[in-house]
């Protein structure tokens, strides 16, 4: 298995870094508080960049000569990693869900340079074979033609989904990096600027990638707004819908926009508010923001009994 050292014992990626002396993990030079399991899945897969880590092979690093429920131990390990990093498993920016095998590490390494793609991993691995044999080279070479021909996804695709990740990287950065002046905040407009370009360039070269759509909606609504870029926002929700009607966060966007712009009266932002929670009962955000909604219009007690809705969520969820 291949060494994550990048300089000493420390790996960066991203604002994050992992030193593997200390046990530690860092964002920014502030120590996140990481339970042993998420530590070593995070090691795994960082020595494998890129590449599939199956569940398997995570159980026996995790749980070696154990008899212990792995599947929900693993589960909740991967689970309070995407925490700790801020990731999420239906748009991640690190730890991607592989379904029925297991989890690939996506982001990038020392800040910079892209996580080795499988292409030139497969390469390495017949060039380690010629190294250590020729015997292995005939079946290695069959199995990256296989892979190649069936697995890997589209040009057009992967260039989309690398787009989209770099644009929410820099999105994210354009509030990470906010100064105060006079009182207001400001975003970094330039990680901004950048976010935005390469949103859009990932819904023109994949105009059906709900993911983008939702990233570019959420980079230009969040505080504080662009008010000049909103008719951007709405029509890539709309988008966004007309693919996916029953993706809950579709719903809970368009009715946050809805509600700011004052479009289609009360009663539309309301409409998809209730679909999202509908979609998705344990929705604990789109409680919270159906809540606020409510409170604004003078509705307390319909407020009170969504945010008794979102706690008990969320308690579930934390449990």
């Amino acid at each position: 298995m291949g060494d994550v050292r990048q300089n000493g014992s420390l790996v960066r990626f991203g604002v994050f870094e992992l030193d593997l002396c200390a046990g530690e993990l860092r964002k920014r030079g502030v120590k996140i508080r990481l339970q042993e399991q998420p530590f070593q899945v995070l090691q795994v897969l960082l020595e494998r960049p890129g590449e599939v880590v199956t569940r398997e092979e995570l159980q026996k690093r995790l749980w070696p000569n154990t008899f212990v429920d792995a599947d929900h131990g693993l589960y909740n390990a991967v689970k309070k990693l995407r925490e700790a990093l801020g990731d999420e498993s239906d748009t991640p920016r690190f730890i991607e869900t592989v379904p029925k095998r297991g989890y690939r590490f996506i982001g990038t390494l020392n800040g910079n340079g892209r996580a080795l793609p499988r292409s030139r991993l497969a390469i390495a691995t017949v060039v380690a074979a010629l190294l250590i044999g020729t015997l292995l080279v005939p079946r290695l070479l069959t199995k990256v033609e296989r892979t190649s021909a069936s697995s890997l996804p589209s040009p057009s695709k992967s260039n989309a989904q690398q787009h989209f990740l770099e644009g929410r990287y820099h999105a994210d950065q354009a509030y990470e990096a906010v100064v105060f002046k006079s009182g207001s905040m400001k975003k970094s407009e330039d990680e901004f600027a950048e976010g935005v370009s390469l949103l859009e360039v990932s819904i023109r070269e994949d105009p059906n990638y709900v993911p983008a759509y939702l990233a570019l909606a959420k980079a230009i609504m969040g505080e504080p707004p662009h008010v000049d870029l909103l008719p951007k926002v709405r029509a890539a929700l709309i988008k966004a819908l007309s693919f996916a009607e029953a993706n809950p966060e579709c719903h809970l966007l368009m009715a946050n926009y809805l509600w700011f712009e004052g479009e289609g009266g009360w009663d539309e932002p309301e409409n998809h508010y209730k679909r999202a929670i509908q979609l998705r009962p344990d929705y604990a955000e789109g409680h919270e923001a159906y809540a606020e909604y409510l409170d604004d219009l003078g509705q307390f007690e319909a407020g009170m009994k969504s945010t008794r809705g979102r706690r008990r969520w969320t308690r579930v969820q934390i449990i």
